[in-house]
């Protein structure tokens, strides 16, 4: 599984950029229209990724974050809902944004989407309401050991979603770890350890 990706565009396509990694090989990602427009071709760019395979193709999809991808993976549980649908959806608006309209049942806002009727945005609320309310709550609340240096805490935040963690179950796991002055590497390491547990 693709899920991190650094390179140089090479080309800007209406919904994808092609990047050329170190090593030469070159990769069509599809990105929504907002991270399309922040490149031009000649930029290094880093991109977290999932890689949707099918019997007729292999499709990588790239986020500007952790968080992005994440929330995004959350979207493909959703029945009915797949790759192009949720891309659509993050390209409403940040991914609170989209978390506060299904949180409050805003049917609305969600039928904006293209290619998205009522009874989908129906069902995108009913089976994402619970688990966005609670994403909601711990992000509202800090959840770590406030002795924790900023530098610190952005490392972990970075290393853990670059493996696949939303933001919400970091800060789960940094609420059971006690920074001890460590170094960023040892102090990582405790926390994979946790993050194993739960």
């Amino acid at each position: 599984m693709i899920v991190r990706l650094t390179g140089t565009v090479l080309e800007k396509n209406k919904n994808s950029l092609v990047i050329e990694t170190a090593s030469g090989i070159g990769y069509e990602v599809m990105v929504i229209a907002a991270e399309i427009s922040k490149y031009e071709p000649g930029e290094e760019i880093t991109l977290f990724t999932y890689l949707k395979v099918t019997e007729n193709a292999q499709e990588l999809y790239g986020f500007a974050s952790g968080a992005e991808r994440c929330f995004f993976v959350l979207l493909l549980s959703v029945s009915g809902v797949g790759p192009k649908t949720a891309m659509n959806i993050l390209a409403l608006g940040s991914i609170q944004e989209i978390e506060a309209a299904i949180a409050r049942a805003d049917v609305q806002y969600l039928i904006a989407v293209q290619g998205m009727g009522k009874k989908m945005a129906e069902r995108l609320v009913v089976e994402l309401k619970g688990k966005v309310k609670e994403i909601i709550k711990i992000g509202t609340v800090q959840t770590f050991n406030t002795s924790l240096p900023e530098d610190i805490t952005q490392d972990i935040f970075d290393s853990l979603e670059s493996l696949g963690y939303s933001q919400a179950f970091v800060r789960k796991i940094l609420q059971a770890v006690v920074y001890r002055g460590e170094s960023t590497e040892v102090f990582l390491k405790r926390v994979l350890q946790q993050a194993s547990r739960f």
